[in-house]
């Protein structure tokens, strides 16, 4: 039966970035971004807003999430709707508005102002208030068209970050000083907010947040506990402080049941705030950052790294519904596509439990029937899998993961550091002190063939049982044998010893990659005996390069990974994954790969076209150059055949251009000006059958 041809790679839902996402989040979902605040309309349809611009959109309470827009290039602080279909988002000096319950988002223009942007609200259609970073305060009586800036001052280094008006007239504005002490500020207007006055408290503290009731009773909350109340549109203030509590959030249900937010934990009052209760843990020891309510009971909180709780009886419980992601998902690796396997643990020294999946990493669950656990290493090969714990244990598995055997490993207090088999039977270990052992049985027996104990040895790569590298971080080197570790020559990255090795890997016995902390990339033409600089990203730190074939690969480090379709010379795409640190890296084949990262964070790479039986992907198709920038040459090698059909699909598996009733040519220019920054695939359909190749437009 022939397959339809069609991309398997959904990489996000959307986005309005300049530069396709290659890499698809699979856990958690929605999202593993910060968030900073929601805002919803009734106790089913809300939005959330956070960094990396993501805005995300639920129609049933919180269940489940769209993600309606993605920037790496932006964040959002506030957003506000004053109806079901029209809103505002706003962060970074950027506004946003939809009139289409954010199906689609469009930027607004701003007034020319010092400062990020850090709240929004509307009381109609028609008149709303920004206000944000050194003073700015935004007012516009058109719904967003056009914004007049009323305040804007960096001489007093005060920021507002919250905005609230009770009617046309009467508003207040809430911040508190960028730098240095907690002093806040409080400002409130009587005539639609064209001027202000300055009501702020005789005290010292900033100001996080404010609100008023429906009945026009306000309220402030902010830093150590404090808490004022207002009877007069804000004329003046009565301190309610707590004794303690940093406080970022107040939301009022009615005039009588409200909610006081910290970062981990909530207090109700049920009498207007008269009193409040004892501060309620959330479960895990969150760290929120905003709540969204509705007069209905009901609210969600949201915070670091994507975490949401909700409520539907004004704060008395909590329910978290976003996936539990207090786990780190370390040294991933893959024996097929659906089956996988990781550490819970944040590093190579610190030793984890084991977690599996079985649906190609988008559900995880802790794997408790392979004993000898915990573990600090994982390594997959093929079907064979290895795991190493502090006790000088290896459980190995020869079939998927299915059964798995206890072999006996040599001693080493610190943990090695590297494993890698070339097949079944040969294998290496390298670790501090100068660790170095091998293998000819598959890991059934281990000779000693350390180097002395001013080594430290942290990366290997071999490809054969006699030619390989080491990296030995205490001197800076990088280390080659040629007889399978009996003798080591060694080489630094550039004339001087300088730079700090991190990660190594080689196409083949001549051509080979170093990474290094600095962030440059190192390529050795002569088997590793030179080093030369040939690349410099923007970070090092924990850096890995792979390459899945001469011409493609990936480097991560930190938080970004990139992508090169010519052998390192140029790198595109750096996508990022919030905050989250990515730990390690895998590819099965050079169209599926996999990231883990901290907080639970799983994303894969597919560039698979769903192929029928004559579809082929054969080195006899070409493109060049690639990337590439206004054109492509496309070239078929065997001149007998002919193109019948051009097709070029981009990563969310749509059709972007297409052309048919070739005149029945070998070689085409295809004209890619158009298209936006990013990885495509080429569909070429010739009287031979259909061939495919990846290119990148830069």
């Amino acid at each position: 039966m022939k397959k339809t041809a069609i991309l398997l790679s959904i990489l996000f839902f959307f986005s309005i970035s300049n530069a396709q996402d290659e890499w698809t989040l699979l856990h958690p979902i929605p999202t593993i971004n910060d968030l900073i605040d929601a805002h919803f309309v009734s106790d089913q349809k809300g939005w959330a807003v956070g960094t990396e611009g993501i805005i995300l959109f639920t129609e049933n309470g919180g269940i489940d999430w769209e993600t309606q827009h993605s920037n790496h290039d932006e964040a959002f602080w506030g957003v506000f709707f004053i109806d079901e279909m029209e809103g505002w988002t706003v962060g970074w000096s950027k506004i946003y508005h939809t009139t289409d319950a954010g199906a689609t988002w469009e930027q607004q223009d701003r007034p020319n102002v010092l400062g990020d942007l850090r709240d929004v609200f509307f009381i109609n259609q028609d008149t709303g208030w920004i206000v944000g970073a050194y003073k700015i305060i935004l007012r516009t009586t058109d719904g967003g068209q056009t914004w007049g800036k009323i305040m804007n001052s960096i001489s007093d280094n005060l920021n507002f970050n919250s905005v609230h008006f009770i009617d046309a007239l009467h508003g207040c504005a809430v911040g508190d000083k960028m730098t240095g002490s907690d002093k806040g500020i409080i400002m409130t207007t009587s005539d639609g907010g064209l001027t202000w006055d300055e009501t702020t408290p005789d005290t010292e503290q900033g100001y996080q947040k404010v609100t008023f009731t429906d009945s026009g009773i306000g309220w402030v909350c902010g830093n150590h506990g404090t808490i004022y109340k207002t009877m007069d549109y804000g004329a003046t203030w009565i301190d309610v402080s707590l004794p303690n509590g940093g406080f970022i959030d107040i939301h009022f249900f009615d005039d009588e049941k409200g909610l006081l937010i910290e970062s981990w934990q909530t207090r109700q009052t049920t009498d207007g705030g008269e009193t409040w209760s004892e501060p309620m843990m959330l479960p895990g020891y969150k760290s929120m950052r905003g709540f969204g309510g509705s007069n209905e009971n009901f609210g969600v909180l949201v915070g670091y790294a994507g975490q949401m709780f909700k409520t539907i009886d004004a704060g008395l419980n909590w329910d978290q519904i976003s996936p539990d992601n207090d786990y780190p998902v370390n040294q991933i690796c893959f024996f097929n596509q659906p089956d996988g396997l990781a550490l819970n643990s944040n590093a190579i020294f610190n030793s984890g439990d084991l977690i599996r999946t079985f649906d190609g990493g988008n559900t995880w669950e802790k794997d408790t029937l392979v004993e000898n656990g915990p573990f600090y290493m994982a390594r997959i090969f093929g079907s064979t899998g290895y795991l190493l714990n502090s006790s000088a244990q290896m459980m190995k598995t020869t079939n998927e993961g299915n059964d798995w055997q206890l072999l006996s490993i040599p001693e080493n207090i610190n943990h090695f550091r590297d494993l890698q088999f070339t097949d079944n039977n040969h294998g290496f270990l390298c670790g501090t002190d100068g660790a170095f052992y091998k293998t000819n049985d598959g890991g059934n027996t281990w000779e000693n063939m350390s180097l002395s104990e001013d080594y430290n040895l942290t990366d290997l790569y071999f490809i054969s049982e006699s030619t390989g590298w080491l990296i030995d971080v205490a001197e800076k080197t990088i280390l080659k044998t040629t007889n399978g570790g009996f003798d080591w020559t060694n080489t630094t990255l550039g004339d001087v010893y300088i730079f700090q090795p991190v990660s190594i890997f080689f196409k083949n016995e001549v051509e080979g990659f170093v990474t290094s902390e600095e962030g440059v990339l190192f390529k050795s033409d002569d088997g590793g005996a030179t080093w030369d600089e040939f690349y410099t990203f923007s970070g090092g730190y924990a850096s890995q390069i792979i390459f899945t074939s001469e011409t493609e690969g990936w480097y991560k480090a930190a938080t970004k990974v990139y992508h090169t379709m010519d052998g390192g010379i140029s790198w595109s795409n750096p996508q990022s994954f919030g905050y989250s640190m990515i730990y390690s890296m895998f590819f099965l084949n050079n169209n599926r790969g996999w990231l883990g990262g901290a907080n639970g964070m799983v994303a894969t790479y597919s560039s698979t076209v769903g192929m029928d039986e004559n579809t082929t992907n054969e080195p006899g198709l070409s493109v060049s150059p690639n990337p590439c920038v206004n054109q492509v040459e496309i070239k078929l090698s065997d001149q007998s055949n002919e193109m019948r059909q051009i097709i070029v699909f981009n990563l969310l598996g749509e059709q972007v251009i297409q052309y048919k009733n070739l005149p029945g040519p070998n070689q085409f220019t295809l004209n890619t000006s158009e298209l936006k920054n990013g990885v495509y695939i080429l569909q070429v359909n010739t009287d031979n059958g259909k061939n495919l190749i990846k290119f990148i437009k830069q």
